[in-house]
């Protein structure tokens, strides 16, 4: 009879614990589309994967990152904590609002790895442990095939050569973000180096060509995809033998372009100086003094000193690139979204060193555009350089020879 009363004990004793551990188990929130959460980054480079599960849990008591392969789960972080020991791998915690809005908890990678290729899952849980949400994000890492023609080359003084760089693969790199450089610096265009690049449908390709080679030609030439991730080089040489006689047996022509190019001073020059902040709260911006002197009859005036602002070079962006030509843009200085958030203890974008790096960016941006031959015939530019006011409602695209 007592064990008859034990095991009826034991059996009712075993229902409760069972009900007990289903009722601790946490109810599970949907982030609805997150299978469909995709990102795609290139070796090299660096990623943000966003935690959505934060959305739905105001008050997190745990947050933690997985990575989900083919062999299994591998925990990441838990909380502020790594558990991985991999030193490219960091969790970001921040908030926009303190507290007033669900904080971030972004997994950064850094330095991509074909290896990163995986499904990354953020794990976020309730404080009271009752409610528990999960968000997935899929890293696609791809590679990029890079090939250039022709391989070294030989040539003579005035010789025209011209190297092709083609980007293939499922990463698009964008035209306007290629750029040449020569013996490690920016090569940029000028009376006798040009760059063309144009996306094809499955590749984007850019061409440097040299009209006609001199001495200081000779070195290492790169094609890179802008943030000098994926490149390819070749070198220049050329053939012995005295220079002033091979100058001798180019056409008249020639001789005198490179005569001019050898001898001369640099025709075109632009700096833009003296940032001054402008404008009060909410409506205040940064005004740069734009300082243009060249000798090239292409443009009508020989100096001008014009004033302009971040969103004045950001329209002559967005015009060349409209423009039917095969110009590649040089890119800008970013718009630096981060410092335009509120609650900054600094000034944000009207900080001194940061008006000092746009600044910079700027200069540099403006002087490829003005000495690329295709973009010296867009009327942007001259309005850009010439104009005391841009007026974009009267303003028509077009070349200013035709």
């Amino acid at each position: 009879m007592v064990n008859f009363v034990t095991l009826i004990l034991f059996i009712f004793t075993s229902h409760v614990y069972r009900a007990l551990a289903i009722e601790q188990q946490p109810f599970e929130l949907s982030t609805g589309s997150e299978q469909e959460h995709i990102i795609t980054s290139v070796l090299k480079q660096s990623v943000i994967l966003p935690c959505k599960a934060v959305l739905l849990i105001m008050d997190p008591e745990r947050v933690m990152w997985y990575k989900i392969t083919d062999a299994g789960q591998s925990p990441l972080s838990v909380g502020k904590s790594l558990i991985t020991k991999d030193s490219r791998i960091s969790v970001a915690y921040y908030s926009f609002d303190h507290g007033l809005s669900p904080a971030k908890w972004d997994l950064h990678i850094n330095d991509i790895r074909l290896s990163d290729t995986a499904h990354y899952q953020c794990h976020v849980v309730e404080r009271n442990g009752q409610i528990s949400a999960r968000s997935n994000v899929k890293l696609v890492v791809e590679d990029v095939i890079v090939n250039i023609q022709p391989s070294d080359v030989l040539i003579s003084v005035g010789d025209r050569t011209e190297f092709f760089c083609n980007f293939t693969g499922q990463y698009r790199v964008r035209r306007n973000k290629i750029t040449w450089l020569k013996d490690g610096k920016p090569l940029l265009s000028d009376a006798s180096h040009m760059t063309i690049s144009t996306e094809l449908p499955n590749a984007t390709v850019t061409v440097l060509s040299i009209l006609a080679s001199r001495p200081t030609d000779i070195g290492s030439y790169r094609c890179t995809d802008g943030s000098h991730v994926q490149s390819k080089e070749v070198k220049l040489y050329l053939r012995d033998g005295n220079l002033y006689q091979s100058i001798q047996s180019l056409s008249s022509s020639v001789t005198n372009m490179l005569n001019a190019v050898q001898t001369s001073e640099p025709s075109l020059q632009i700096e833009v100086t003296s940032p001054v902040i402008c404008g009060t709260g909410s409506k205040r911006y940064v005004d740069y003094t734009v300082k243009f002197k060249t000798t090239l009859p292409v443009f009508k005036q020989n100096e001008s000193v014009i004033h302009r602002r971040y969103s004045d070079f950001e329209w002559l962006h967005k015009e060349l690139e409209r423009a039917d030509t095969k110009i590649a843009v040089p890119p800008l200085p970013d718009k630096a979204w981060q410092r335009q958030l509120p609650f900054r203890k600094d000034n944000g974008l009207f900080q001194d060193d940061f008006i000092e790096e746009r600044r910079r960016g700027l200069e540099i941006f403006i002087n490829k555009i003005a000495v690329h031959p295709l973009a010296q015939n867009e009327r942007a530019l001259h309005v850009f350089l010439f104009e005391p006011e841009i007026d974009i409602t009267n303003y028509v695209r077009g070349k200013v020879n035709k």
